[in-house]
């Protein structure tokens, strides 16, 4: 009987450990490179789903539409909830990589120096966490390694070091094909090397992969009216191409982000250009009730006063533009043509002198100023 006794005991307490050490084996399963990339694709596919429909639940919101809030809301905690999962599998799969954490904190104290203005010091560390990143080889690691390259494109182009800023940023979008802010900043360096179409094609990549993402749009539309800008009346037909184009790119702005006032002064300066001068008023206003203290949007309501024949509206605003930038040239231009309007001719050349000091815009005043002076010579 006692054997029988000891015999039990002994098989329960076998069965036990063998139960417990199951569990232990259970617990510290490897997760694989394979099963971290597919809960990484996922992440950053939840996270960017996370964001579009954060945006929509904004306008809804911000339009009342409370039907669309909360199927948005639906929509957003089952995404987010979602995603939790994912992201346990990355943070377990980080915790079993000790090199991993290591290239992480490296990459993190690059932050830090960055965010305190040593950039120096950020670029550097930046540098060593894409240097131990690469040596690890490990996918885990290829978000750290693509937000480094990015960090550093940052810094390199405020140096004005372009080309090393766009070979960086090339490289974080090797590592993270789907990490917009990269496309975004490439678009930004093409545009100040003046390599447009580059420019253009990285801001719509940026938009296919986010297209809430009301900057690229706003920019894309800068570079289309900075094409504009550049090429003669001579090509009307491209010119007014380029137009539309950029109307059409400050609207999709306005539309993601209805306080983007920047896109407001811009869709104004294009109705502007297009004599569409009502809808370019309301525009401008539009970005005028956003922020009051900005010249620009004051500088084309001038323009379109004056387009309006309404010469006080066209005085006032340049008087609110010159408030905020002081001896702007072509608000001065504006200024005299508006009193000129008036038959003020003494007020309309006092405003066009002022506008002499201005190396792009003397000539310009010297005409209009000789037009007054001398009308003799401009009688056909």
């Amino acid at each position: 009987m006692g054997r029988i006794k000891i015999s039990i005991k002994y098989l329960f307490g076998l069965t036990l450990f063998i139960f417990l050490f199951s569990s232990a084996l259970a617990q510290e399963r490897q997760i694989t490179n394979e099963e971290f990339k597919k809960a990484d694709d996922e992440y950053n596919r939840l996270t960017s789903e996370i964001n579009r429909l954060h945006n929509e639940m904004s306008k809804a919101s911000e339009s009342g539409d409370i039907e669309l809030y909360n199927q948005m809301k639906e929509q957003y905690d089952k995404a987010a909830e979602e995603r939790k999962k994912h992201e346990q599998i990355r943070m377990d799969f980080m915790k079993q990589n000790k090199e991993l954490v290591s290239v992480k904190k490296i990459y993190n104290e690059g932050n830090t120096a960055y965010k305190l203005g040593n950039t120096e010091e950020a670029l550097a560390k930046y540098n060593e966490a894409i240097k131990k990143g690469l040596e690890a080889n490990s996918p885990a690691l290829n978000e750290t390694i693509s937000r480094a390259y990015y960090q550093s494109g940052l810094i390199k182009k405020s140096a004005k070091k372009y080309q090393e800023a766009i070979d960086s940023y090339t490289n974080a979008i090797k590592y993270a094909p789907s990490y917009e802010p990269a496309y975004f900043a490439l678009g930004k360096a093409y545009y100040d090397i003046s390599k447009f179409n580059l420019a253009i094609r990285n801001y719509q990549k940026a938009i296919e992969i986010n297209n809430s993402f009301y900057q690229a749009y706003y920019n894309l539309g800068s570079v289309y009216l900075t094409q504009w800008s550049r090429i003669g009346k001579g090509n009307a037909r491209r010119k007014a191409e380029l137009l539309n184009r950029a109307e059409a790119a400050f609207r999709d702005a306005v539309r993601n982000n209805p306080k983007y006032y920047f896109a407001y002064t811009s869709l104004g300066r294009v109705l502007v250009e297009k004599k569409r001068t009502m809808e370019a008023i309301d525009a401008l206003n539009r970005s005028v009730k956003i922020r009051r203290n900005y010249w620009q949007h004051y500088y084309y309501l001038a323009v379109a006063y004056n387009q309006l024949k309404d010469p006080r509206d066209a005085i006032e605003n340049a008087q609110n533009c010159l408030k905020y930038r002081r001896n702007f040239a072509p608000a001065f231009i504006e200024m005299g043509d508006a009193y000129k309007q008036l038959g003020d001719e003494n007020r309309a050349i006092q405003s066009y002198s002022k506008a002499l000091n201005n190396r792009t815009y003397r000539k310009l005043a010297e005409y209009k100023i000789d037009m007054i002076k001398n009308k003799d010579k401009y009688i056909q």
